[in-house]
């Protein structure tokens, strides 16, 4: 069979197919280029290697072909017809198989290694990151007592304070923790990524501090910590290229096209997801799942694409934000903080738009419709203070969305001061907020690269929550949103003599 083929010569782990003499693809690099809309194709100095997904065709750069796992590319040969080889050698080690059909992705894909190959192959950056933060949350909880002085949060009355005794707030630095030793892991596994992982945890690092500073000390305003995340996401686009050069949305790409335009909207998306995340930190839960989910669907979708380092780098998040959980919810024993906050909205968006450069088939809108709630929760409750009670748009108030379900919604509580009932309360506000990001994240994961239902479905969101909001504060809230049954009396508690 006349064809040209792919040699991926390496080592393969045993749950993957075997990447030698993958498969023997007939094509004309040339001749079917043009048969993949533009927008499926990347035209630049640096293509090496291509995978379909069904009939869609994704393109990669030899070095994100390297970075699979299980795949050492040494060289690509052509096969049988001596008339493939003038094309072949126009590249240094790799040439990209163009064929446009699902029969040509299937083999491809299977060349890459499965989806569900690759993402068990990252289970030891998630579990190692999972351990770490779990064990240093269990640490900083135990010994509150040495420290509380300054890391406590000794505010029971503030707008945004629903707690009933000062709990320490510096849950940020186990999942820092959690994630600097998974991304340890994650260079040693793929030596390819060491370089991009490490200089993101350095990007990284402004904004955490920042955030750990104001825990430690409560004396760093909300203009010098969004400067320091302007810091961090500067760092990004200088370091590690990631600038917006699409929006989608018109006006804005006129700007992104600009050498100025991409680096200043990289800055504003990233200082404004990280305040938003730091924003919806209101109950227990709250913030560290909601991150959780938004970083799985970028992870997927990452593996979608074929890029493992945007890929393995959520994952080491999810890892450290899960062992953080574990400890937060449902008890509230230890709180997020604005390090943590700030920490997780910049990996958020630092990831997102890394995996816009890296992958020009994502859409643009994905992001945006991936972290739907918080970021229009932020807008929202910009609109609601500037222009619904005249006051600054950095003064807190306490009628955010979450606010509202735990005063409106966990009726059987109201009147209620005891602390069991308090916390209880609490951690039932969360899973309401919990659904209502889901229903952004799962649709962004299914037509991620479908910027018109991406649009659409943006729209479908922004004017659900502002309906589910209106009928909260009219009182006319859907009856099976709301919780009456009131917490079933315990018995006292009696101690033998």
């Amino acid at each position: 069979m006349a064809s040209a083929a792919w040699l991926l010569n390496g080592i393969a782990p045993a749950n993957m197919p075997s990447a030698n003499a993958i498969a023997v693809l007939r094509t004309d690099a040339t001749e079917h280029a043009a048969d993949a809309p533009a927008k499926n194709r990347v035209t630049t100095d640096g293509e090496r290697g291509g995978i379909c997904r069904g009939s869609r065709l994704v393109m990669l750069t030899e070095e994100k072909l390297r970075e699979m796992p299980g795949t050492n590319v040494r060289q690509a040969q052509i096969g049988a017809d001596s008339s493939y080889a003038p094309r072949a050698t126009r590249s240094a080690s790799v040439q990209f198989v163009r064929r446009y059909t699902a029969d040509v992705g299937r083999i491809a894909v299977q060349a890459a290694g499965s989806f569900s190959a690759r993402l068990l192959y990252m289970l030891p950056i998630l579990a190692l990151s999972f351990a770490i933060a779990a064990a240093a949350t269990l640490l900083i909880i135990r010994s509150s007592h040495l420290h509380g002085a300054l890391s406590a949060d000794h505010d029971l009355s503030g707008p945004q304070k629903f707690h009933s005794r000062p709990v320490p707030r510096i849950g940020g630095f186990a999942i820092f923790s959690g994630f600097a030793v998974g991304t340890a892991l994650l260079a040693w596994r793929y030596p390819s990524m060491r370089n991009a992982a490490a200089l993101l945890l350095l990007c990284s690092t402004p904004a955490f501090i920042s955030g750990v500073i104001e825990d430690l000390t409560k004396r760093v305003s909300p203009l010098r910590r969004m400067l320091a995340t302007l810091l961090a996401a500067a760092l990004g686009a200088w370091l590690l290229g990631a600038q917006i050069k699409t929006t989608s949305i018109p006006g804005l790409d006129q700007i992104a096209a600009t050498a100025v335009g991409g680096y200043v909207l990289a800055l504003l998306v990233v200082s404004g997801v990280s305040n938003s995340i730091n924003i919806i930190d209101g109950m227990n839960g709250l913030a560290s799942m909601c991150s959780a989910i938004m970083l799985a669907g970028l992870a997927y979708v990452a593996l979608q694409a074929g890029d493992l380092l945007v890929a393995a780098m959520a994952i080491a998040v999810i890892g450290a934000v899960l062992g953080f959980f574990m400890w937060n919810y449902p008890f509230g024993l230890i709180f997020l903080g604005d390090g943590g906050a700030y920490f997780l909205g910049f990996m958020l968006s630092e990831l997102a738009i890394l995996l816009l450069v890296r992958n020009p088939d994502v859409s643009p809108m994905f992001p945006l419709l991936l972290c739907a709630y918080p970021v229009w929760e932020t807008v929202f409750s910009m609109y609601r203070r500037k222009f619904v009670r005249g006051r600054p748009v950095g003064m807190p108030d306490g009628i955010h969305l979450h606010s509202l379900i735990y005063r409106r919604l966990m009726r059987w509580a109201l009147g209620s001061k005891d602390a069991a009932v308090l916390t209880r309360r609490n951690a039932l506000t969360a899973p309401y907020l919990w659904v209502l990001c889901s229903l952004s994240v799962v649709p962004a994961t299914i037509w991620w690269d479908d910027t018109v239902m991406l649009q659409i479905i943006l729209g479908l969101f922004v004017v659900s929550y502002v309906l589910l909001y209106w009928r909260i504060v009219r009182f006319r809230t859907p009856r099976w949103l709301v919780l009456n049954s009131r917490a079933e009396p315990q018995p006292p508690v009696t101690r033998p003599e």
